[in-house]
């Protein structure tokens, strides 16, 4: 499977993390990954924060009280590991067809698409 580049970019990330977050068999982690994540652990934060790509895909600026305070887009952060491990299991081999019909025959043959009647 091809990932995106923040998640090609997030995996070389926590590879400096040695075998905290990938499996003998070099799988990914996701649930530790969201764990640690979710708890702000320090190490990880600094070192996914650190990378510009992360930063500025996820963080975003505001101002409070005439002061401008960083935040971490932590919730879109973990869709891209809830997401990518829903979607990974959840294709089909198969072609979606719309399952129309027109006089008993099916609106599309061969991939071409035609109708009984002239609009």
């Amino acid at each position: 499977m091809i990932d995106s580049k923040i998640m090609e970019t997030t995996k070389s990330i926590l590879k400096d993390f040695g075998n905290t977050y990938f499996s003998d068999k070099g799988t990914l982690k996701r649930n530790k990954v969201i764990e640690d994540l979710d708890a702000y652990t320090p190490m990880l934060m600094k070192a996914l924060l650190a990378n510009q790509l992360i930063h500025d895909t996820y963080t975003e600026s505001i101002v409070i009280d005439d002061k401008s305070v960083e935040l971490f887009k932590l919730n879109q952060f973990i869709e891209m590991f809830t997401y990518k491990e829903y979607w990974q299991g959840s294709y089909t081999k198969f072609e979606n067809k719309i399952g129309l019909t027109a006089g008993g025959a099916p609106m599309s043959i061969n991939g071409t698409y035609f109708s009984k009647h002239s609009f």
